[in-house]
């Protein structure tokens, strides 16, 4: 009798740790193969200054092409630098950006392809 209550006890809480395990793989912030994987400088600013319209994932959220997901392959870095200093077709210029931060955005962008 008393082994069969220590089994369900173990059964029991082993499968409240495999739903907690569950629970918090999924609410989980994104996976280590994220669009936004790279580096630290460059995805903080991206995340502080253009993800409003360009998405959590480089998806864009302003038509398809604010859609980032593969830019460097139509993009070269100085075509995304002159891009965020001046503007684009539905992007505002980004002045007030340091231009250090440009380039590290521009140079991690570039390599999405």
């Amino acid at each position: 009798m008393r082994t069969r209550k220590l089994a369900a006890r173990a059964a029991a809480g082993g499968a409240l740790l495999l739903t907690i395990s569950m629970l918090l793989t999924a609410c989980g912030g994104s996976s280590s193969a994220s669009t936004l994987a790279g580096p630290e400088e460059a995805v903080a600013v991206y995340k502080q200054r253009c993800m409003q319209c360009h998405g959590n994932e480089l998806q864009g959220l302003m038509g398809p092409e604010s859609n980032l997901q593969q830019v460097g392959e139509r993009l070269s870095k100085e075509a995304i630098v002159n891009t965020i200093k001046n503007g684009g077709n539905r992007m505002p210029a980004q002045r007030n950006i340091d231009p250090d931060d440009i380039d590290r955005v521009a140079e991690w962008l570039a390599s999405k392809k």
